[in-house]
C-alpha cells in the first residue's frame, strides 16, 4: 500500500470514530450538569478521566513502542463498541445516582480509549510513512481531529434537539464500528523490539524513560515545549465551565447552543491546522504570541457577554491552541526516534493530565461558588503567568533549526 493511501485510511478512521467520541463528551458534560445542577460533578468526571489516563499512560507508551499499533487500535475500538452497547441497556433502568455512577465509569474508560488512540496513531504513522510525510501527516491529523470537533458539534446540536443519552450512544456505537472496520484495512506495522526482549520497568522507571529522551534536547527548547502544554490543558479544563456558562447566558434552547459551541471551536482549530503548513523558525515567539491572543479572546468573551461574542472567543481560543499543538508535535516527531516516540508523547500527556485535573477542580469550584465568567478570568491569569515564567526561564530568543 502506498504511503498516501495509508495516511488517508488512518485519517478517515480517525475522523469517523472521533465523531462519536466528540459527541459523547460534549453531551455527557451537559447531562451530568443537569442531573445535579452543579459543575462539581462535571469537574469530578473530567478529573477522574484524566487521573485514570495518568495512571495508565506510561504503560500505553511502552505498549505502543513494543507492540503492533494496529492490533492496539483494533482492540480499543472493539472494547468501545461493547462498552457502549452495555450502557445503552442500563440508561433507562437506572436511578439518577446510579446513572451518574455508570456515566462516570464509562466516561473514564472512553477517555483512556481516546488517549491510547492519539498516542498509538501518531506512533503508527511514524512507523509506516517516511520522514518527508511527517509534517503533512501531522498537519492533516490535527486538521482531522479539529474537523471532528467542528462537524461533531453540529451533529451533536441536532441530536440534542430532544436531549437523549441513548441517541448519543447509538450514534457513537455506529461511528466506533465504522472506524474499527477502517483500521482493519491498514497494513501491519513493524514492532521495534520483540516482547520477549522487553525489559520489565516500574511505573516510575517508565516515566523517567520519557524524561531521559527529552534530556537530549537543548534546555531552552524543553522548557518552551513543556510550557506549550498549558494552553491545551486550559482548553480541556474550560469544558467544566461551558454547561453552566451557557445556562447563565441563555434561557431557552441552551442544550442546542451548548452543543453548537464545537462549531466555532472546530472552525478555529481547522483554520490553524490549514495555515500551519511550515514549521515555525522561532517556536518560543510563536508560542507566546498565540498565548497573548488566547488571553485577549477570554476577556472578549467575558466583557461582551452574548452568544456571538462567546462563539468568537471560542473560535480564537481553538485557533491558538491548535496552532501551538501542531508546531510542538512536528518538532517532537522530527527529533525523537521511532522507538522512543510513544514514551515522549506519554510523558507530555502525563504533564497535560495533571494540569487538567487541577484546573478542572479549580474552575468547577469557581463556577459553583462564584460565577462562570470569573472562571474565564482565572484561566486568563493562569495562562499569563505561564508565559511570563516561560520568558523568565528562556532569557534569550532561540531559533529552532534543522526541523
Amino acid at each position: 500500500m502506498k504511503e498516501p493511501h495509508k495516511i488517508a485510511i488512518i485519517l478517515l478512521s480517525t475522523f469517523v470514530s472521533g465523531m462519536g467520541i466528540s459527541s459523547f463528551f460534549i453531551a455527557v458534560n451537559w447531562f451530568i450538569e443537569h442531573i445535579d445542577n452543579s459543575s462539581f460533578y462535571v469537574a469530578l468526571v473530567n478529573a477522574l478521566c484524566y487521573l485514570l489516563v495518568l495512571i495508565v499512560l506510561p504503560h500505553i507508551g511502552n505498549l505502543c513502542d513494543y507492540s503492533s499499533r494496529k492490533k492496539i487500535l483494533v482492540l480499543i475500538y472493539s472494547c468501545g463498541v461493547v462498552l457502549q452497547l452495555l450502557l445503552c441497556f442500563i440508561v433507562n433502568k437506572a436511578s439518577s445516582f446510579e446513572l451518574l455512577v455508570v456515566i462516570i465509569c464509562v466516561t473514564t474508560i472512553i477517555s483512556v480509549i481516546r488517549t491510547t488512540d492519539q498516542v498509538c496513531r501518531t506512533a503508527y504513522l511514524q512507523s509506516v510513512v517516511s520522514k518527508k510525510y511527517y509534517q503533512l501527516s501531522n498537519q492533516w491529523l490535527e486538521a482531522i481531529r479539529q474537523g471532528i470537533t467542528f462537524i461533531g458539534g453540529g451533529v451533536t446540536a441536532l441530536l440534542m434537539k430532544s436531549p437523549s443519552l441513548t441517541t448519543i450512544l447509538y450514534f457513537n456505537i455506529i461511528t466506533f464500528f465504522i472506524g474499527l472496520l477502517l483500521v482493519l484495512l491498514l497494513p501491519k506495522d513493524t514492532v521495534c523490539i520483540p516482547e520477549k526482549h522487553l525489559k520489565k520497568l516500574s511505573y516510575i522507571a517508565k516515566l523517567k524513560s520519557g524524561l531521559l529522551v527529552l534530556n537530549g534536547l537543548e534546555r531552552w527548547s524543553r522548557i518552551v515545549i513543556l510550557f506549550s502544554i498549558v494552553p491545551y490543558a486550559l482548553v480541556v479544563a474550560l469544558n467544566v465551565t461551558y454547561p453552566i456558562f451557557f445556562k447563565e447566558l441563555l434561557i431557552a434552547h441552551e442544550s442546542q447552543f451548548y452543543a453548537a459551541l464545537s462549531i466555532p471551536y472546530g472552525s478555529g482549530a481547522l483554520l490553524a491546522s490549514y495555515l500551519n503548513k511550515r514549521v515555525s523558525t522561532n517556536f518560543k515567539r510563536f508560542f507566546m504570541t498565540h498565548c497573548v491572543i488566547f488571553i485577549v479572546a477570554l476577556f472578549w468573551g467575558v466583557l461582551i457577554h452574548n452568544i456571538y461574542a462567546v462563539y468568537c472567543a471560542l473560535f480564537t481560543i481553538a485557533y491558538c491552541h491548535a496552532a501551538i499543538r501542531v508546531q510542538r508535535n512536528s518538532f517532537i516527531m522530527s527529533w525523537v526516534n521511532n522507538k522512543d516516540i510513544a514514551k515522549v508523547l506519554s510523558f507530555f500527556e502525563i504533564i497535560f493530565t495533571l494540569l487538567v485535573i487541577i484546573m478542572s477542580f479549580l474552575l468547577g469550584f469557581i463556577c459553583d461558588y462564584f460565577s462562570s465568567t470569573l472562571s474565564w478570568v482565572f484561566t486568563a491569569i493562569v495562562l499569563l503567568v505561564s508565559i511570563i515564567l516561560c520568558g523568565i526561564y528562556t532569557t534569550q530568543n532561540q531559533t529552532l533549526s534543522g526541523v
